[in-house]
């Protein structure tokens, strides 16, 4: 939810009732549900919202109005890089949704090539040119036992994050890393 208003707690404002706590110009539950003030909400904190939403970060909220943020294990906050591109991570627990009224799609990219979409969504499931049903195979290096590992969602011995490839590969004393552009390095430990 978006609010033309200042964050509860700040100057002026009513205080932040009990249940609830801010982070930033976010206001949330603890259970996924955040209000952005928008009087001195950025960018980021929609980001934050969003993560909040899908699971990608969770908020335990403080008994003195505050909210703790963290990231879930496996997870990349949502972002926007270097040269403005905007970076969102739908999570593991549901496919990103968002709707909006007015113009609050427009405002933020998502209303399409018309501009006029009222709803935008993003699957977690991969898109053209991903890597589902892509195997990787390494024979026994320095000891180590030969290790096979197929992209996939994470299910029948499949892997989905970079944590679980680095758990495959440590049996071959092998990790991996991906950097700034997406770049997949396996070397060995």
């Amino acid at each position: 939810t978006f609010k033309n208003a200042p964050i509860p707690g700040s100057t002026g404002a009513p205080s932040v009732a009990s249940g609830f706590g801010a982070s930033g110009n976010v206001l949330t539950d603890g259970a996924g549900n955040s209000t952005v003030y928008l009087q001195g909400g950025t960018v980021n904190d929609v980001l934050k919202a969003i993560d909040l939403a899908t699971g990608v970060q969770t908020a335990t909220v403080n008994a003195n109005g505050t909210a703790t943020l963290a990231t879930a294990t496996g997870q990349t906050n949502s972002s926007i890089n270097a040269s403005g591109q905007l970076k969102l991570s739908t999570g593991v627990n549901a496919d990103l949704s968002i709707t909006g009224t007015g113009n609050a799609l427009n405002a933020l990219g998502f209303a399409g090539n018309t501009g006029t979409s009222t709803a935008f969504t993003a699957a977690r499931t991969s898109g053209v040119g991903g890597i589902t049903g892509k195997t990787l195979t390494f024979s026994s290096f320095n000891g180590g036992t030969a290790v096979t590992a197929t992209f996939g969602d994470g299910t029948n011995g499949t892997v989905k994050t970079l944590d679980q490839l680095n758990t495959k590969l440590q049996a071959n004393n092998l990790t991996a890393t991906i950097d700034a552009n997406g770049l997949l390095t396996v070397s060995t430990t």
